[in-house]
């Protein structure tokens, strides 16, 4: 849209790809600043400039919604409902990108990415780096008024200023909008965000990085980025070494029964985001969706027999299959145990880069299994020599597995080193052996290094196979709802972590139940403490002026964001904020009500209470779902229920 409003000359030479201008040189810049900084119209001139290639994460998902595909359709639902595109897609989609040949010769341009330090983080490990970071700096009182006074027209998708840079008048000024976006609320929110992450990210790139004054005219700060950028050398664009390492993607994990190789591959899964296939996992879940191959396997589950290894062979080239396991790597867990599993693998071009065995002698494997006991009531397993429960209720009801009795784990070990031996011949090549005794941590340790494989060149893909590649990763990704961490970036400067309204609500109705329990509580104490009726109908009426100041306040004051329950930082700081007022206003809804101000101690007694109680709570909501979790993408009641019933477990 900016470039469509470049002068004639800029604009003459951003369509014409030769000749190229003599000062041009490949360059790797990267310019961050906050939404209204001007880094889009400085991208625009710099890219004409120098011919650099404009890399924008928020402009290659536009396109697609432009041009109609599939893609654009679903990430337009996505940029619509205030959901953000998962970052691992989106740095897939760079790295990428940058391989091209035109990226190579002339170096490229980012603008607006990264937002947070993970991000950069993440770039790195993929092996993008900037040469140069240029920061624009811009006081917030004129961010502000360049976005209040921001103007879409909705015909062309150009941006006006109601004081700078008006619409022409006529039929343009009389089409043109606010964007949502753009109201001064919703602006300091995003502002907020970008405070908050900016200082991590200028110290990741300290050394490399020059902040310059964005508050001048346009034309002064072009200038300014210009000379900061002659002074930066030019980009190498000799590919990584071919002798680098880096961390398997394609993994097969084997282990005895008891070795602990499944506390491994959640540990593997967490750390480097791989696809974890467990083939029991996959057969339930193929019975539970009703498909095809679930429908087949379920006849053998139900009559206890082994499911085919056909079926099994299956389903896991189903899921080898698709693109977004591809995108993100896979680790095997159970799977191949036959030599004919093996060959399947090979036919569908899936050999693993790298097979770990988790090693652990078969006496202390027998020990840790006989050890084992369970309580038929929760679930849990204890260990009876080193994990106890220490409840003497709990002790007494922990039962002894059939699986676990040495007898029958024995049989289980036999079977295990017939197949771990002929596997071990298959995968000779590729295979590691890790000792599995000692402290977990200590065994992930061996296992991160037995994950490291040589580098292999990139391979670079022309533009068409890039944007197919791009497509069926983010399908797959919204098909799948995979547990991602979306906080990329979509949409022009569009960043709703932190939105504050009444609707938040909605998409959070577990945190939502439980600040209104806890404040129910609160009331449910206090009428106990006076000898008061306790029947819920009173409990609610002394709770309603709490709960009326809670829910009128809290949301507004962002308590129900990702951003609310993104650190312990954030899950305190947000609360004393939303308690402070919502509390406050419950009081005076209260006096109001019952025409008289209540007493000194019951005002202190209500906030130490309520403070108490809603703390106690919001702690253990992020203790159990963790950080930006998005209720409203689970949507089901069973999944509610398994979320209280965890919670429950834990306490």
């Amino acid at each position: 849209r900016r470039a469509a409003r470049l002068p004639p000359a800029l604009d003459a030479a951003a369509a014409a790809p030769e000749p190229l201008p003599k000062r041009r040189v490949a360059r790797r810049l990267v310019i961050p600043g906050a939404p209204a900084s001007g880094k889009g119209s400085q991208s625009a001139l710099l890219a004409a400039e120098y011919g650099l290639v404009h890399l924008s994460t928020g402009d290659m998902l536009r396109a697609a919604v432009k041009g109609g595909t599939e893609l654009g359709a679903k990430a337009k639902a996505f940029m619509d409902a205030g959901e953000l595109v998962p970052d691992a897609l989106v740095i897939n989609m760079l790295l990428a990108r940058v391989a091209e040949p035109d990226c190579a010769a002339r170096g490229w341009l980012l603008d607006g990415f990264p937002r947070t330090k993970a991000q950069a983080d993440a770039m790195e490990a993929a092996g993008v780096v900037p040469d140069a970071v240029l920061q624009l700096d811009v006081p917030e009182p004129d961010l502000l008024d360049r976005v209040v006074a921001r103007r879409l027209d909705p015909q062309t998708g150009a941006i006006y200023h109601v004081k700078y840079d008006p619409p022409p008048a006529g039929d343009v000024a009389a089409r043109v909008v606010q964007r949502g976006d753009d109201t001064e609320e919703k602006a300091r929110v995003r502002l907020a965000f970008y405070e908050k992450n900016n200082k991590a990210l200028l110290e990741k790139y300290a050394g490399i990085v020059t902040r310059l004054d964005g508050a001048k005219p346009k034309p002064d700060v072009f200038s300014a980025i210009r000379a900061a950028i002659d002074a930066v050398p030019a980009a190498t664009t000799t590919p990584p070494a071919s002798t680098s390492s880096r961390t398997a993607a394609r993994v097969l994990i084997m282990g005895a029964p008891g070795s602990g190789k499944g506390t491994q591959c959640a540990i593997i899964v967490e750390k480097f985001g791989l696809r974890h296939l467990s083939t029991g996992d996959l057969l339930r879940a193929a019975v539970k969706a009703g498909s095809p191959l679930g429908v087949q396997a379920k006849e053998f589950m139900e009559k206890g027999a082994l499911v085919p290894d056909e079926l099994v062979i299956g389903l896991i080239k189903e899921q080898l299959a698709e693109p977004g396991v591809a995108g993100t790597g896979w680790l095997l867990d159970g799977f191949p145990r036959t030599d004919r599993q093996a060959e399947a693998m090979s036919e569908a071009d899936s050999v693993p880069e790298r097979v770990v065995v988790v090693d652990v002698p078969d006496e202390d494997i027998v020990k840790r299994i006989v050890g084992r006991r369970s309580d038929p009531e929760t679930g849990r397993i204890y260990r009876v020599d080193f994990d106890p429960p220490q409840d003497d209720e709990v002790k007494a009801r922990l039962v002894q597995r059939a699986d676990d009795k040495e007898e029958n784990v024995r049989p289980r070990l036999e079977t295990y080193e017939k197949y771990t031996a002929l596997l071990e011949d298959k995968y000779k090549d590729v295979l590691k052996k890790v000792d599995g005794t000692g402290p977990k941590n200590a065994v992930f340790e061996r296992v991160k290094d037995a994950l490291q494989v040589q580098e292999k060149k990139i391979k670079r893909m022309s533009i068409n196979e890039f944007v197919e590649r791009a497509e069926e990763v983010y399908e797959s990704s919204v098909r799948n709802n995979a547990d991602v961490d979306w906080s990329g970036q979509a949409g022009l400067d569009k960043l709703t972590l932190g939105q504050s309204t009444w609707g938040d609500v909605q998409d959070r109705p577990l945190l939502a139940a439980g600040d209104f329990a806890a404040l129910l509580l609160f009331a449910y104490i206090g009428r106990a403490s006076h000898n008061e009726n306790t029947n819920l109908i009173s409990a609610l009426e002394t709770a309603a002026p709490f709960l009326l100041g809670w829910f009128v306040a809290a949301p507004k004051l962002s308590a129900y964001t990702a951003m609310a329950t993104e650190s312990w930082k954030d899950v305190a700081s947000f609360l004393l904020r939303a308690w402070a007022v919502s509390i406050l206003l419950g009081l005076g809804v209260r006096s109001l009500t019952t025409s008289r101000v209540p007493p000194t101690p019951f005002i202190v007694i209500s906030l130490v209470m309520t403070l108490a109680l809603l703390g106690a709570w919001r702690a253990l909501y992020f203790k159990v779902r963790g950080p930006q979790m998005q209720e409203g993408r689970k949507g089901t009641v069973f999944e509610y229920f398994e979320m209280l019933s965890t919670l429950l477990k834990r306490w």
